[in-house]
């Protein structure tokens, strides 16, 4: 197993994962250096993607990032990675729907931080039976 290829789906997952994040990076250092110019409404939104009320937020994105990298490299610690990403969005969800609220959220906000962390356990863990992660 140790010349095993990588399936398809990891090749997919890798670059919709860091091409996004290259694709964001590259954008925050436009907004940054005032290649693009933000309405009040937007610069506000974007400096409160900053704040401490969103660190959360980040640190399951990094753990969303290191999933993705380890998935790539083929370790079964992706699935673990995985879990944690699903696990942070489910309580950051619980927690602003606890202070601001009910609110039925965009089907396009449950996508993204639900169902597709929960794919992502559920792919990891079948290639770990399949043992292709070790």
């Amino acid at each position: 197993m140790q010349n095993q290829e990588r399936p398809g789906w990891v090749w997919a997952i890798t670059i919709f994962y860091f091409g996004g994040a290259a694709l964001l990076i590259l954008y925050t250092v436009l907004i940054h250096y005032g290649y693009f110019h933000l309405g009040d409404a937007k610069r506000l939104h974007w400096e409160q993607a900053f704040s401490r009320v969103n660190r959360a937020n980040w640190i399951v994105t990094f753990s969303l990032f290191v999933g993705t990298a380890l998935l790539f490299y083929l370790r079964k610690l992706a699935f673990y990675f995985y879990c944690c990403t699903l696990i942070g969005n489910v309580l950051i969800a619980a927690w602003l729907l606890i202070v601001r609220g009910a609110a039925i959220p965009k089907f396009g906000v449950i996508l993204g931080t639900i169902v597709a962390p929960l794919i992502l356990c559920l792919y990891s863990r079948s290639l770990i039976e399949k043992r292709i992660l070790r």
